[in-house]
């Protein structure tokens, strides 16, 4: 258990380290007149991935791990097949982008989570709420406030009229 603990941290914390020298193409500072650079939020978030990972890596190597965990196996076949299933939803949610835009796929990948996936079944309800109120308020946050573009597929049309009603000149 303990030699997974350390080789899970160290290979996310690899693909941390790596996320972070590449954020760097883009600036990391803020912008003058237009914000935050497109390399900021993946910079800052990759190093606190990376300062997690070491973290655990180094709790795991001190032996301060929990004491349940000793003899274990890190997944049993359940948790490996409830584990596939999620990482397959997110796989296609990544796929799917191209053609459903980032939005849609929230709205999938949230529905599948919390009405499928999840071990809880949460009612449809909270399911549409969650999945309608996610998307907008990424939006709002990433394309209005932010001025960062994301990949919208074939709905890109639908989204004209809403820039428009946000980019109109204010009397």
């Amino acid at each position: 258990m303990k030699r997974a603990e350390i080789v899970a941290a160290a290979i996310l914390a690899l693909f941390s380290a790596y996320a972070a020298v590449k954020s760097t193409e883009l600036p990391i500072d803020w912008v003058r007149g237009r914000g935050p650079g497109g390399g900021m939020f993946p910079f800052y978030l990759s190093l606190i991935m990376l300062a997690s990972c070491l973290v655990i890596i180094g709790r795991a190597a001190a032996g301060r791990i929990p004491a349940a965990w000793a003899g274990k196996a890190y997944f049993s076949r359940v948790e490996f097949k409830h584990a596939m299933l999620h990482a397959g939803s997110l796989v296609f949610a990544l796929a799917s982008i191209y053609v459903i835009g980032t939005y849609g796929a929230i709205v999938l990948l949230l529905v599948a989570h919390m009405r499928f996936l999840g071990r809880r079944k949460h009612g449809w309800g909270s399911v549409i709420a969650l999945s309608v109120a996610t998307p907008v308020a990424i939006f709002l946050f990433f394309e209005i406030l932010m001025q960062q573009i994301l990949p919208k597929g074939y709905t890109d049309p639908l989204f004209y009229p809403i820039f428009a009603f946000f980019n109109a000149p204010s009397a």
